[in-house]
């Protein structure tokens, strides 16, 4: 069966997680900034949803604590990878 797909390394799998994880960080610098716009228009057009941009704060300072800890966990991955790649 010619199709059939070789197994995959660990190094391969890794690379595939650390891609879908830098593809996560980017979807969350995404969000962030759609926050920051709700944010903004709650703060400062709507001065009376005060209570709306106090919870749309939240939900950015939680998307940055996520991206943060995304970027530390890339780290660590890329890391692992670069250490697997230089086993024979």
């Amino acid at each position: 069966m010619a199709d059939e797909q070789p197994e995959k390394t660990p190094l391969e799998k890794l690379k595939i997680v650390v891609s879908q994880l830098k593809e996560m960080e980017h979807y969350a610098r995404s969000n962030m900034e759609k926050l920051s716009e709700i944010w903004l228009l709650l703060e400062e057009d709507f001065r009376k949803h005060k209570a709306l941009a106090e919870r749309a704060n939240d939900l950015l300072k939680a998307e940055g604590a996520l991206e943060d800890l995304l970027k530390l966990v890339i780290q660590e991955f890329d890391k692992q990878c670069a250490e697997l790649e230089k086993k024979p």
